[in-house]
């Protein structure tokens, strides 16, 4: 019996440690961190563990239960059965279900409302504000004009025209009408004050004279400079006015010997002259056309004196005044 017993126990053993090596396998075969299932299978029953053989306490043999032994003969104990040991190759059975897959998520597209109305005002007033700077800007008083190299306007004209005195003395002794020629350099053509420095040539013809019967040419130059005042100075048709001051110098020529012992007349003359006037200004594409009307005021006048007399006896305190006119056309180029 007490063979028997070990027999027993030996058996349970093995049955227990293959029951522990299969479920450490099927441990193994599972993925790792599966997501528990929405709806987990109903566990298996819990299995009851294989009974735990109690030993017997060993019976005392007896005469009939064991038998006889021949001395010297030894038998062999009995073999115990093998126990079933898990084939690697059969499947094992995983009764937990194959995870499953969320399905997506479906988040509706975020619509984001039209800034129709914005867009449009902002374009309008865009519009608006560009068209009123375009409308202004033609009749705004801007110290610089970015379309220009310069930022102001600087020109350089060349032109010509008529001149004339204006008092009866002058005009007695030379003609109604005489030539004139200039040149003229503006400093801020397109800001509203501009600075004039002009050279001018005037050619005018001697004749009537009561001494002599001789007649010549009376050539003038000046050179002065005035202040401008651009009435429009970022407009295409530009109106201006403008006051200065200058020197002017008057020379005889074409008639020998003058003197004012000789012809009543001197043979040049140095003077102080106020110029003003008025003009009115076309620009395109960088040129410019100028048209304009001078008047100047002269001072310190001793050429020709009213009363003409013989034998020097003329006063210098009566000489005839030499203020003159000038309407002229120009043209030039400005940048």
């Amino acid at each position: 019996m007490r063979e028997l017993t070990k027999i027993l126990l030996s058996a349970c053993t093995v049955c227990a440690l293959g029951q522990t090596q299969h479920t450490a396998r099927a441990d193994t075969n599972q993925p790792d961190q599966v997501p528990p299932p929405p709806n987990p299978p109903a566990a298996n029953p819990p299995q009851a563990p294989p009974p735990t053989p109690t030993e017997t306490p060993p019976e005392s043999s007896s005469p009939t239960d064991t038998p006889s032994e021949s001395p010297g003969t030894t038998s062999p104990p009995p073999t115990p059965p093998a126990a079933p040991s898990p084939t690697p190759s059969e499947p094992t059975e995983d009764t937990t279900p194959p995870p499953t897959t969320p399905p997506p998520t479906t988040t509706p597209p975020t619509t984001t409302p039209p800034a129709t109305t914005t867009t449009t005002q902002t374009t309008t007033t865009t519009t608006t504000t560009s068209n009123a700077s375009a409308a202004t800007d033609e009749y705004s008083y801007s110290w610089e004009d970015p379309g220009l190299r310069s930022r102001v306007g600087i020109s350089m004209l060349v032109g010509g025209g008529a001149t004339g005195f204006v008092k009866g003395g002058m005009r007695s002794v030379t003609s109604d009408v005489g030539g004139l020629w200039d040149v003229r350099l503006t400093l801020g053509s397109h800001v509203p004050l501009a600075i004039d420095i002009s050279y001018v040539g005037s050619a005018t013809k001697i004749n009537n004279l009561p001494i002599i019967n001789d007649t010549g040419t009376l050539i003038g130059t000046t050179v002065e400079g005035a202040l401008r005042w651009n009435v429009l100075p970022h407009s295409p048709w530009t109106p201006y006015a403008f006051g200065g001051v200058g020197w002017q110098r008057y020379d005889v020529t074409g008639i020998s010997d003058v003197s004012l012992a000789r012809i009543g007349m001197n043979d040049h003359d140095n003077l102080l002259e106020f110029p003003m006037g008025a003009g009115l200004a076309y620009r395109m594409n960088g040129w410019v056309v100028d048209l304009r009307g001078v008047f100047r005021y002269t001072m310190d006048e001793d050429l020709v004196p009213k009363t003409i007399t013989l034998n020097n006896n003329n006063s210098n305190n009566n000489f005839a005044k030499m203020h003159t006119w000038e309407g002229s056309a120009a043209i030039g180029y400005e940048f």
